[in-house]
């Protein structure tokens, strides 16, 4: 059995790996095998050496450990290496997996602060910088992300979920502002993010509202008096 951990970061939940439960496995299980110090095994009559964050597999292990069919496994790692999140190199022997970026994401803050400015792969090991300067970038980013309008529905829905709206769906926001031009009232929308605020609010005040309640209130008069 495997000891230790990894890291993770909550960013991975808007990644597409997220939305694919056996990948998400898939991607767990590549940062469990992946070596956290250098190593050398012997493969048959041969010496391999493997680096921290590199590991061997084979298409029928991962296809073992995740549950994936072998064309579905291959699949997948074809988009991790389109994505950038893998090298794979394949012999008539065995399959060698190395993690992109593995040390800056996986290793000591420290190693991290000299190697701020490393080019990024697009999922950033799970898509998250947890240097400090990067996360104000990360959040000025959003503002100005909410400030671009229109947004699309998939936006609206992603920023449904990450604030655990059910009130209303993304199609109902979309479709009710996109008719109207994205006029709040008679200006222009400046944030859709707060609208979806004051939408929040008003659905749930017209479900549990003061009318009801002052309506039940003075029925409850009459009964009494």
């Amino acid at each position: 059995m495997m000891e230790g951990w990894i890291k993770t970061y909550r960013e991975l939940q808007n990644h597409w790996i997220w939305k694919n439960d056996k990948y998400l496995k898939g991607w767990l299980w590549f940062l469990f095998r992946a070596n956290h110090t250098e190593n050398k095994i012997l493969i048959g009559t041969e010496f391999i050496d493997i680096k921290r964050g590199e590991f061997i597999t084979s298409i029928s292990k991962i296809c073992e450990a995740t549950g994936m069919k072998a064309q579905s496994t291959r699949t997948f790692l074809r988009l991790l290496e389109t994505d950038k999140m893998i090298n794979k190199q394949t012999t008539s022997k065995l399959t060698k997996i190395t993690i992109s970026n593995y040390e800056y994401y996986q290793g000591d803050q420290q190693t991290k602060n000299k190697r701020t400015n490393k080019p990024k792969t697009s999922v950033q090991q799970t898509c998250n910088t947890v240097v400090t300067t990067d996360k104000n970038e990360e959040n000025n980013n959003n503002e100005k992300k909410y400030k671009n309008i229109p947004p699309t529905i998939e936006e609206i829905k992603l920023r449904i979920e990450e604030r655990l709206i059910t009130s209303f769906t993304a199609e109902a926001f979309f479709a009710h502002y996109n008719s109207n031009g994205w006029m709040v009232g008679k200006n222009k929308m400046k944030d859709w993010d707060s609208a979806l605020t004051t939408w929040n609010t008003k659905k749930y005040n017209n479900e549990n509202g003061s009318g009801n309640n002052k309506r039940s209130i003075k029925h409850t008069d009459k009964l009494w008096n």
